[in-house]
């Protein structure tokens, strides 16, 4: 079960992390309604620290899945 959860969530977030490559912009704060968007071309340092920590959340996510899924014998 905690397989599948992981790699939902790694799922998701790769899925934001691709979002973000073609629109230009990564949501960077809050939840559900008011979502901050921090631009590539408006703020270029946020937009890349978010980028970055999602993509590298996403990759740990999925590895962490998978090692729980086929890991054990």
């Amino acid at each position: 079960m905690r397989a599948l959860l992981f790699i939902l969530l790694g799922l998701f977030l790769f899925g934001l992390v691709i979002r973000a490559v073609r629109s230009g912009e990564v949501p960077g704060k809050g939840l559900g309604f008011k979502m901050r968007m921090y631009g590539r071309d408006t703020e270029p340092l946020l937009y890349w620290v978010n980028f970055v920590t999602y993509l590298v959340t996403a990759l740990v996510a999925i590895v962490l899945g998978w090692m729980e899924w086929f890991g054990r014998p």
